[in-house]
């Protein structure tokens, strides 16, 4: 039953986990490859898709609606401070490495939007920056699978406590999260 679901939805959950910060799925998804369950530059080109549809539509919504939809999120407005902060600094390299700074994979290309960049310039470096992380993110699944594979040698036997396994880790991290998130908003209260 995994495996069929695997083979059918997994390039369109692949694709879904690649418009948002997503280095986990794409983890996972350079491992599966590597047990030959998903194609390695099948995989690469969906996070690569994926990645610059998601970072374009940020873009777009800064450029369209970015100062309407500030005003109704004003935490935005805290990122997006710091963002503007390195853009002013380090354009060309942000364009690039921004997917790798945690949590401003998506008001970097929202604060890009806000700016006279032309589109077609962040498409271009968007790509750029976008096949580099596909391609780091899916390797690393990839190729450190085989250390993976040696800790799930059994993995059949157990996948269906694997699955009861990751969703309940996957609610413990969100919890996690949720319980953080609200410590965090304190400080500002």
């Amino acid at each position: 039953m995994l495996e069929y679901f695997i083979v059918n939805y997994g390039y369109i959950a692949l694709f879904a986990g690649s418009l948002i910060e997503g280095e986990l799925v794409l983890i996972v998804a350079g491992f599966l490859a590597h047990l030959d369950l998903f194609n390695l530059p099948w995989v690469i080109a969906v996070a690569l898709v994926g990645t610059i549809v998601g970072d374009q539509f940020y873009f777009y919504l800064g450029r369209r609606r970015g100062r309407a939809f500030l005003e109704k999120r004003p935490k935005w407005q805290l990122r997006l401070d710091k963002a503007q902060t390195l853009l002013d600094k380090h354009q060309n390299l942000i364009l690039i490495g921004f997917r790798f700074l945690y949590q401003f994979r998506a008001i970097i290309p929202f604060a890009f939007g806000l700016s006279p960049m032309k589109a077609e310039k962040f498409l271009i470096w968007n790509a750029g920056g976008a096949l580099v992380w596909s391609v780091l993110w899916t390797s690393g699944g990839y190729f450190f699978g085989s250390t993976l594979a040696a800790l799930f040698i059994d993995f059949k036997r157990f996948q269906i406590e694997a699955v009861y396994g990751i969703i309940i880790l996957a609610i413990l991290i969100w919890l996690a999260y949720l319980f953080w998130k609200k410590l965090k908003f304190k400080k500002y209260v």
